[in-house]
């Protein structure tokens, strides 16, 4: 599905909205931007970076919902994933280990703990990100 509000930037300085992920260009991702309510967020600075939609099902009505949107940027040492809840307006950021993106529930220990991710796609180390 197509996320209107998420942009793309790449290594060259094009910048893409509104196409699926699988999609996108096999160019080095520069940064992500999501527009969510009155909010914009950013990630930028990753060695691979994600997206994920997670859909509701209305049964009775033949259509689906968006639940939420997980914008996803790994480095070496974590993967670091935000998760916009579109049922309840809640944000969570949070770092968890590769592989365990997807879902990921706090444990006891404080630790974020989920299930793998696939879709994964080059991106760039950088210090700062724009969208100008």
């Amino acid at each position: 599905m197509i996320n209107p509000n998420l942009s793309v930037k790449f290594e060259d300085g094009e910048l893409i909205q509104g196409v699926e992920w699988k999609d996108l260009p096999n160019e080095p991702i520069y940064s992500m931007k999501l527009k969510f309510k009155d909010e914009v967020i950013y990630l930028s600075g990753y060695e691979e970076y994600n997206h994920l939609i997670e859909f509701v099902y209305a049964v009775l009505e033949g259509t689906k919902l968006i639940r939420s949107i997980y914008l996803m940027g790994r480095t070496k040492e974590y993967s670091q994933v935000i998760r916009v809840n579109y049922l309840t307006g809640e944000k969570t950021d949070y770092q968890t280990n590769h592989n365990e993106e997807y879902d990921a529930v706090k444990q006891d220990d404080g630790r974020f703990v989920g299930r793998p991710s696939t879709g994964w796609k080059k991106g760039l180390l950088n210090l700062e990100a724009s969208f100008n």
